[in-house]
């Protein structure tokens, strides 16, 4: 204050104070008051945040009174506050943890500054730094914040943050320089959904999808007693962990059903039904990341089955079957609906059974030895080398480990052909009992060459051998004849009912006695192949055999002696008769003499000079009565071909001729010619 003119100024002044001057009638009181020194100024410090009514005035050493100032002054001390509010995903961490808040990148953190009463400013302004590090331990804070701002209006949303550590830094002052301390906090962003890990333990297929990859068409097979291990890892840099989950599934496409829920990041889950089944499984971490994971399992808890086919040959009579080691097996396997998972491998083993024969049936319970054969895949082949009763033993497994009842069957293996015999009938005659030409007997082949005649029989016969014979034996031949043109065959014409034909060979089966009997019906040298082959075409040697037919009888000629063969004694009357036989041979021949009033006169037999042809010479007694006679030449072939020739004899009382040569003449009527006679005039008597 000043006076120029009294001087001696001194500042009075008063300070009232009250809690609150925004009411009306605000109620005041007087919280300190004085006087200043002589021409000095005054200086007011007001400490206490409040409402302050200041009274002053000056006044002079006249005690001249200035007219009073009033001013009112809020002291306002106080920083402002800052509200940290976090909306959204959000779980606090724990003390022993530097993350203060675990949050997402849809979580949402609000500031907002207020200046506080009781005498606030208002005008404020809001600091906030978010600092980015890798880690939340040893963080690596960098030299810059990656967000900062400086809000006028004292108010921020901050949202969106990706995943990392983040420290936020935020502080607010107001106008009158009151600035808050800096509130520092450390959030760890977690945007990340937990991951579904499983593990199939147990049987499955195929193994490159099981368990099935998400979103794809992977089809895991598996089994009733298959176990899908579940477990769930919240994934880093900075998992909130506190992972929930629940699994739903349909089976074959209906209704869900739920199997689980409230489970942790551990659980295990089986399927019992024999089904396809849809597997949803869905997890969420405490901050709500979610994730769904939807898979196809398919439970098979059928084994397979398995077909065994014989290829040929096979014979059965529903009780016993036979094959060869020729004959493919075939074991063929497939897996059962209704949810097959394949076929992995088919198992089989054969064993050789020292058993009798009736025990060998195809439906045998035997148990074999020895290791087994696995071959994979669902169709296999193989042989059986060996002859005997042998066990056959297979199973099949699916790829889910489904495993099949062992299947048994008993085979015979039969690889011996039947042996073949030949019995030729009676009226037969052994080629080597001649002395005669080869061809007569056919050329040589490996049985004995016989004369026969078309009522010989000829039995072929077909055994099949131990130790496994099949039986049900046929024959297999064919016949070839000899005529003046060669060799034809004439297999057709010894055609039986019920034959068939295999190639060039008429085949039949065998009677009960194992046994085909015919006869020949040409007259010619035959040439007979034939084999047996049984029911498995086990088939034998080839066998020839050359059968000469003959049905024809000795050829006889009855004639004069020629005058070439012999000395002739003149006008004795004798007869000559020639007898040949050219293919069995003769057996016997024999002469008689008849009268013509049918009495014998004599009976005698022909000596044979060879084995088959011979002559006989009888000389016509003189003492026989003169008149007509009959003489009758017979043979025989060793056959029984039988013939005779008659001729007329005639005894002369007086004179006869002799006819010498020939008795017979061999020109040709129809051509014509001449034929000498020679002959002798004969008289009966003494001195003939």
């Amino acid at each position: 204050g000043t006076n120029e003119f009294a001087g001696n100024v001194v500042i009075n002044w008063e300070i009232w104070y009250s809690q609150d001057c925004t009411v009306q009638n605000p109620i005041w009181g007087l919280n300190s008051s004085g006087i200043g020194n002589v021409n000095e100024s005054v200086m007011l410090t007001l400490t206490q945040d409040s409402c302050h009514l200041i009274k002053y005035w000056a006044s002079d050493g006249c005690v001249n009174l200035e007219e009073p100032h009033y001013e009112l002054d809020i002291v306002d001390s106080k920083a402002p506050e800052t509200t940290k509010t976090i909306t959204g995903p959000q779980v606090a961490g724990d003390i022993n943890n530097p993350i203060h808040n675990y949050i997402t990148e849809d979580t949402t953190i609000t500031l907002d500054c207020e200046d506080k009463v009781p005498h606030p400013i208002d005008d404020v302004t809001l600091n906030w730094e978010v600092w980015y590090s890798e880690e939340c331990e040893d963080a690596n804070w960098g030299d810059q914040p990656i967000m900062s701002g400086s809000e006028e209006d004292g108010n921020v949303e901050i949202t969106d943050l990706k995943d990392s550590c983040h420290k936020l830094v935020y502080w607010c002052e107001d106008a009158l320089g009151n600035t808050e301390e800096p509130q520092t906090e450390i959030d760890a962003v977690d945007n990340q959904a937990p991951v579904i890990d499983k593990e199939i333990v147990g049987p499955r297929y195929p193994e490159d999808q099981c368990p099935p990859e998400p979103d794809s068409n992977d089809v895991c097979y598996i089994d009733g007693v298959t176990e899908i291990h579940v477990s769930v890892e919240d994934p880093q840099p900075h998992p909130v962990n506190d992972v929930t989950c629940r699994y739903r599934y349909n089976v074959d496409g209906g209704e869900y059903i739920l199997g689980g829920q409230g489970l942790g990041d551990h659980f295990i889950i089986n399927f019992q039904e024999q089904s396809r089944h849809n597997l949803v499984i869905e997890c969420v971490d405490a901050l709500g990341n979610r994730v769904s994971d939807e898979e196809t399992f398919i439970v098979d808890k059928t084994p397979p089955v398995t077909e065994k086919r014989y290829g040929t040959p096979f014979i059965t009579d529903q009780t016993y079957d036979w094959i060869t080691s020729d004959t493919n097996i075939n074991l063929n396997a497939v897996d059962q609906d209704p949810h097959p998972s394949g076929v992995k491998e088919i198992n089989y083993r054969t064993t050789l059974l020292d058993v009798p024969d009736e025990q060998c049936v195809a439906t045998c319970e035997f148990t074999g030895e020895g290791d087994w054969t696995t071959h994979e895949g669902q169709s296999v082949d193989f042989n059986i080398d060996k002859q005997s009763c042998h066990l056959i033993e297979y199973y099949s497994v699916d790829n889910v480990g489904k495993t099949e009842t062992v299947k048994k069957q008993c085979v015979f293996v039969d690889n011996t052909a039947p042996e073949t015999d030949k019995e030729v009938g009676t009226q037969k005659l052994a080629c080597e009992d001649f002395g005669l030409e080869s061809d007569q007997c056919g050329v040589e082949g490996n049985w004995p060459a016989w004369f026969v005649t078309d009522e010989t029989s000829i039995t072929l016969s077909c055994d099949d051998q131990m130790p496994h014979p099949v039986d049900h034996e046929s024959l297999c031949y064919k016949v070839s004849w000899h005529t003046g043109e060669g060799e034809s065959y004439v297999t057709e014409n010894y055609q039986a009912e019920g034959g068939w034909w295999q190639e060039e060979y008429y085949c039949v089966n065998v009677d009960e006695k194992n046994q085909f009997t015919f006869n020949f019906k040409e007259e010619s040298l035959h040439n007979l192949e034939w084999f047996c082959q049984d029911a498995l075409g086990n088939e034998g040697e080839l066998n020839i055999e050359w059968d000469n037919v003959d049905l024809t009888p000795p050829e006889i000629i009855i004639r004069n002696p020629n005058v070439n063969e012999r000395d002739i004694e003149m006008c004795v009357q004798k007869i000559v008769a020639s007898i040949d036989d050219e293919k069995s041979g003769l057996l016997r021949a024999w002469a008689e003499l008849w009268t013509t009033e049918g009495e014998p006169i004599m009976k005698t037999s022909v000596t044979l000079s060879l084995t088959n042809y011979g002559t006989w010479e009888g000389t016509m007694n003189k003492e026989f009565p003169a008149g007509v006679y009959t003489l009758k030449v017979c043979a025989e072939d060793n056959l029984g071909n039988e013939d005779c020739k008659e001729v007329e004899e005639t005894l002369l009382d007086g004179v006869f001729v002799e006819y010498i040569t020939p008795a017979v003449c061999g020109v040709d009527p129809e051509e014509g010619g001449v034929c000498d006679f020679s002959y002798h005039i004969c008289m009966r008597g003494d001195n003939s």
